[in-house]
C-alpha cells in the first residue's frame, strides 16, 4: 500500500504535481470552495431551523411583542436578559447582560460546546436535512476494510 491509496481522494490531485511540490493556490481554491461549502450547507440548516423551539429546549421562554425572553444560559441570570428575534431578516439571539449572540448553530456550539461539523451535523439531523458531504470530508477510508 502507498501513501497515495490512504490520503483523502482530495489532497491526490496536489501530491503529484510535475515538481512534486504543493500548489498553494490550487489549495487555497479548494479550500475557498470547501467553507462556500459548509456556508450553503450551513444557510440552509439555519433556514430550517425554529430558533425559538431550538433555545426554548434549553431555557424557559416567553413571548415579549414579537419578541421572546428568557434567562441567559450563558451566565448567571436572574432576570431575562435574553431575547430571541425572528422579525429582522435571519433569526438571532442576543443577551444585553453578557453581550453573547448569534444564531441557531452559534447557541447550539456554545451552548453544547460543539464544533461546526458536529453542530452542523446534530441540527441537520434534527430539521430532517440530509447533508451534502464534500468528497474530501471526514477521513480517509481503509481500504482494507472497503474490501
Amino acid at each position: 500500500m502507498s501513501f497515495s491509496d490512504v490520503i483523502p481522494p482530495f489532497w491526490k490531485k496536489f501530491s503529484h504535481s510535475p515538481d512534486h511540490r504543493v500548489n498553494r493556490f490550487e489549495v487555497a481554491r479548494a479550500s475557498a470552495l470547501s467553507r462556500r461549502f459548509e456556508n450553503h450547507e450551513r444557510d440552509r440548516i439555519i433556514e430550517a431551523t425554529d430558533l425559538v423551539k431550538l433555545i426554548g429546549e434549553h431555557v424557559p421562554l416567553q413571548p415579549k411583542g414579537r419578541e421572546h425572553v428568557g434567562v441567559c444560559p450563558f451566565h448567571d441570570d436572574t432576570k431575562p436578559s435574553l431575547s430571541i428575534v425572528t422579525h429582522k431578516g435571519r433569526p438571532f439571539y442576543h443577551c444585553f447582560a453578557c453581550g453573547a449572540s448569534g444564531d441557531a448553530v452559534g447557541f447550539m456550539m456554545d451552548y453544547h460546546k460543539m464544533t461546526f461539523p458536529e453542530t452542523l451535523e446534530a441540527l441537520a439531523e434534527r430539521a430532517g436535512i440530509e447533508l451534502e458531504h464534500a468528497p474530501h470530508d471526514g477521513p480517509p477510508s481503509d481500504p482494507a476494510t472497503s474490501k
